[in-house]
């Protein structure tokens, strides 16, 4: 009979490394991360996708729109769209197409409003978190290719559809 490993925890921080780390962000660890598995180590189970992907999220923060599109594809693509507050620079916004993190596995087009939010007003871009499908129901590269058909239809209609300037566009993300 196969033995399976117990999960291992985060575990709380050491106290020989508490001093050298900041202490609210002590406090935050041992609140939400030390008492969790390490997923990596979890067999698969969707209700690891209930709850907060990111624990103590801040709230998003005021802009002066955010919308939620669909973008034609096959499948269509749902995308969410942050603009700054201020007037549109000449030439169109500069923006970032963003993919919310979760390795291609987790979260969604809610998980981290916040990030995006502060993102479009430090930077003082258009933002667009993309609602990619996720494995494993959908296998790769089913997530790659819904943020591929978004960033086409950003670069060929970007201009025209939301003000951005498609010579000044960013791809980033946290994780995937």
């Amino acid at each position: 009979m196969d033995m399976i490993d117990p999960p291992t925890f985060n575990n709380p921080i050491h106290p020989d490394v508490a001093p050298y780390l900041d202490a609210e962000y002590a406090v935050f660890h041992n609140k939400h991360l030390a008492d969790r598995p390490g997923i990596y180590k979890l067999p698969w189970n969707p209700t690891c996708r209930v709850g907060s992907a990111n624990p103590g999220e801040l709230d998003p923060c005021d802009v002066r729109s955010v919308r939620d599109l669909t973008i034609p594809g096959t499948p269509p693509v749902k995308v969410r769209v942050f603009v700054p507050p201020g007037e549109k620079p000449e030439g169109g916004w500069p923006a970032l197409v963003y993919f919310h993190g979760g390795g291609w596995v987790l979260g969604n087009i809610d998980s981290e409003n916040s990030f995006c939010t502060r993102t479009c007003i430090t930077a003082k871009c258009i933002v667009i978190s993309i609602d990619y499908r996720l494995a494993p129901e959908h296998v790769f590269p089913a997530a790659v290719d819904d943020c591929w058909t978004a960033i086409e239809w950003i670069y060929k209609h970007g201009l025209v559809e939301l003000g951005i300037n498609s010579l000044n566009i960013a791809v980033g993300g946290s994780s995937a």
